[in-house]
């Protein structure tokens, strides 16, 4: 069910786009084909294409990445990534930490599918878990963070 419903908040936010940039160029002649085209079979082949987009989004936009950190050791460490990062802490559940943008608009923007996850898979490696670009940039900062940390602690694991 999961990835049905972020499979059609793509194609909603798809659909949007696509009529914004329609209504732009109506609006300033630079569109190439009318209204009849875009009801047959242009706008068939436009259908499809958002269909298809949006139903393979959540198999590539959704992803998880391992970092070496401890979720005990270096809690605030990863606390504090995801502040700078523009997320909040909203649930801390035994192993496991989920942020949400802190923004409303980055919310209303993502519809709901904001949430990055970071949970303890062993005693020194994390997980974390999400939409592909609020992962990446939290691996980026938390690594980051983790090798400065490291650094200054070169006795401690």
């Amino acid at each position: 069910m999961r990835y049905f419903l972020r499979a059609l908040k793509h194609f909603v936010k798809m659909a949007l786009l696509v009529a914004l940039i329609y209504l732009a160029m109506n609006a300033t002649d630079t569109l190439g084909i009318n209204q009849q085209e875009l009801l047959g079979t242009k706008g068939a082949i436009l259908l499809v294409a958002l269909v298809a987009l949006s139903a393979a989004y959540p198999s590539y936009g959704f992803v998880e990445r391992t970092v070496e950190a401890s979720l005990e050791q270096h809690r605030d460490i990863l606390v504090e990534s995801m502040l700078r990062g523009g997320y909040s802490l909203q649930r801390e559940d035994g192993g496991e930490l989920r942020f949400r943008a802190s923004g409303p608009i980055r919310r209303l923007l993502a519809m709901g599918d904001d949430a990055v996850t970071i949970k303890a898979l062993t005693p020194n490696t994390v997980a974390i878990g999400g939409v592909r670009k609020g992962v990446v940039e939290a691996e980026f900062r938390i690594s980051s963070q983790m090798r400065i940390w490291r650094q200054e602690h070169p006795n401690q694991q």
